[in-house]
C-alpha cells in the first residue's frame, strides 16, 4: 500500500482553502467598524443582521455608513420605489484608489555622449509627461454629485449602489431614503360588507307596518376570518275599524363568530349569539358556541 505524500505546496493550498472565510454581507459603520453575516432587513430605521460571532442584532441605520449583500434584496424607497437587486458597498473615488502626486517633466536618461561641439545643432528636448489623472478629476454623475456632501466626508454618508441587475440600473441611494429592506410579509386583510333595509305599509280594512334591517362585516386574512352580524325585525297590524293593534315581530338579533384556519379546508371557531324578543318577552338570550 503507498501512502499519499503531500508537498509543501499542497498543504499550503490545503490550509488556505480550510482557513479562507465563507463570503457573507458586509456591515460598514462611521466609525469604521466592519461586522460580517447576514443582512436581514431594514424596518422603521432599525436594520437587523445575524452575525456569526454576536447573533442575532438590531442596529439603528444611523451608525451604518454602508452595506454590502451577495443576493439580490427587496429595497422599498421613498417615492415607492421597489427594486430587487443585491447591494454593493459604496466608497468615494479617493478611498478606491490612492491619489498619484502630479509629475513633472522626466529628464532623459543619461547616454553618456559627449556634449555637442559649439555651432553643432541641438537635438530637441522631449516633452514633458502630462501630469496624471487624480481621482478628484474623475467625471461624477449627476447624482452622485447630488448625493455628495459639501465638506467631501462621504465616508459615513451613509450611501449604498445597487449592483444594476434591476430595471434601473446602477444607482446610488441613501440608506434615509430608503423606507424598508426585505420587510416582513403583512397579513392581507380583506373587508367586505352588506347593508340591507326594508319597509311595508298597508291601507285598507286593516294597517300593516312592517320593517327590517340587516348588517353584515367579514373581515378576512391568511390565518383568520371574523364574521359580525345584526338583525332587527318589526311587524304590527292594526284594525281600522275597532284600532285594535297586535304585534306578531319585534326582534333583534346579534351574531359574532371568529374563525382560525389550520389548512386551507380545516378550521377551528369561536362564535357568540344574543337574541331579544319583545313578542315573547324574552329579554336577552346568550349562546356560545365553538
Amino acid at each position: 500500500m503507498t501512502t499519499p505524500r503531500f508537498t509543501p505546496t499542497i498543504l499550503l493550498l490545503l490550509i488556505l482553502a480550510t482557513s479562507a472565510p465563507a463570503p457573507a454581507d458586509e456591515l460598514r459603520f462611521r466609525n469604521g467598524d466592519r461586522l460580517s453575516g447576514t443582512f436581514v432587513s431594514l424596518e422603521e430605521k432599525k436594520i437587523r443582521f445575524k452575525s456569526d460571532v454576536a447573533g442575532d442584532l438590531e442596529i439603528d441605520v444611523d451608525l451604518i455608513a454602508t452595506f454590502a449583500t451577495l443576493e439580490p434584496i427587496e429595497i422599498h424607497l421613498a417615492d415607492e420605489t421597489v427594486l430587487h437587486d443585491a447591494a454593493v458597498a459604496w466608497e468615494p473615488a479617493a478611498a478606491q484608489e490612492p491619489a498619484l502626486a502630479p509629475m513633472g517633466p522626466i529628464p532623459p536618461p543619461e547616454s553618456g555622449e559627449p556634449d555637442p561641439e559649439p555651432g553643432e545643432p541641438e537635438e530637441p528636448a522631449a516633452e514633458a509627461a502630462p501630469p496624471l489623472p487624480t481621482p478628484e478629476d474623475e467625471p461624477t454623475t449627476p447624482e452622485l454629485e447630488a448625493l455628495m456632501p459639501e465638506d467631501e466626508a462621504v465616508a459615513d454618508a451613509g450611501l449604498y449602489r445597487v449592483a444594476g441587475g434591476s430595471a434601473v440600473g446602477p444607482q446610488v441611494f441613501r440608506l434615509s431614503d430608503t423606507v424598508a429592506i426585505n420587510p416582513a410579509e403583512v397579513d392581507p386583510i380583506d373587508w367586505k360588507g352588506s347593508l340591507s333595509a326594508g319597509a311595508t305599509f298597508e291601507r285598507g280594512n286593516s294597517i300593516t307596518d312592517e320593517a327590517s334591517a340587516s348588517l353584515e362585516v367579514i373581515r378576512r386574512g391568511l390565518e383568520s376570518r371574523l364574521t359580525a352580524r345584526a338583525d332587527w325585525l318589526s311587524d304590527r297590524d292594526t284594525n281600522f275599524t275597532t284600532g285594535e293593534g297586535t304585534t306578531s315581530d319585534r326582534e333583534m338579533k346579534g351574531f359574532l363568530k371568529y374563525d382560525f384556519f389550520l389548512t386551507d379546508t380545516w378550521y377551528i371557531f369561536q362564535s357568540l349569539s344574543g337574541e331579544k324578543d319583545g313578542v315573547i318577552d324574552l329579554d336577552l338570550r346568550l349562546v356560545v358556541g365553538s
